[in-house]
């Protein structure tokens, strides 16, 4: 018998089923943060969106801005040229 088996095969199912439920407790965990950091990120960019999404299509045209690219603005993926002049 080798060191590390034991004679006690029932003991050895529990540690296995052991080892099993921690390693998907730190997936869960790290899911979980990918979810709050995800949650937070909506969170700070509602106000934004709020804010461009009541403004008119003058004002939105006068920075640069047209209705349908609110959301990448928001996100921060806008390709928007910030020098470009009207």
């Amino acid at each position: 018998m080798h060191a590390h088996q034991t004679p006690y095969r029932s003991a050895g199912v529990l540690f296995w089923v052991a080892a099993v439920m921690r390693a998907w407790a730190r997936r869960v965990r790290a899911a979980g943060k990918r979810l709050d950091a995800r949650l937070e990120e909506r969170q700070v960019a509602a106000t934004p969106l709020r804010d461009l999404a009541r403004m008119s299509e003058h004002e939105l045209f006068d920075i640069g801005l047209h209705r349908d690219g609110l959301y990448p603005v928001v996100w921060g993926s806008s390709n928007r040229n910030p020098d470009h002049r009207v």
